[in-house]
């Protein structure tokens, strides 16, 4: 993340999750990383705002999670959530394959929330979380983790925690 890191760009404010949906185009200009998502790339915050800006191709969901982590952290008087977690797990899909999706997962007023691509939504757990995500997209969860990103620096760069192994 720290090689795509663009010092020029500044990060808005966002006073509510509507206005990060809004700057997100509601998942609509995401993007597969290079080789069909099997070379994967976490974009900077800034990255992904230049994207924005441009009106480019955002990334994929590792880039939209670390997005709204970083920016429900930053957001609003005060910020928009208590902690967040950059989030990952694997599920099974129907026909049998498996794959993975990134989230972010946040606290406000002592009730979790999950957030990619629209309005969050609210859960008990990250677990659940994780749980309701994969049924979203007709899958089965197997496991996860949830690294928490403890502050922003200066430059946009989120500060990492604890992670949490979810089975």
């Amino acid at each position: 993340m720290y090689f795509t890191r663009m010092k020029s760009i500044v990060l808005p404010i966002h006073p509510t999750t509507l206005s990060i949906i809004r700057s997100l185009k509601w998942g609509r200009m995401y993007k597969k990383d290079p080789l069909n998502g099997k070379f994967d790339i976490l974009y900077h915050p800034t990255k992904i705002q230049n994207n924005i800006n441009k009106l480019n191709k955002i990334g994929d969901c590792d880039d939209h999670a670390i997005y709204w982590c970083t920016n429900m952290l930053r957001g609003g008087v005060p910020k928009l959530c208590k902690k967040t977690w950059f989030s990952f797990y694997t599920m099974r899909k129907e026909d049998g394959s498996y794959a993975s999706h990134a989230i972010c997962v946040y606290t406000a007023n002592s009730t979790f929330y999950f957030a990619d691509y629209n309005i969050p939504i609210e859960c008990k757990s990250i677990k659940q979380a994780f749980e309701i995500s994969s049924k979203q997209r007709k899958a089965s969860f197997i496991c996860g983790y949830a690294i928490e990103v403890t502050s922003i620096d200066l430059d946009y760069t989120p500060k990492f925690g604890k992670g949490i192994l979810i089975l």
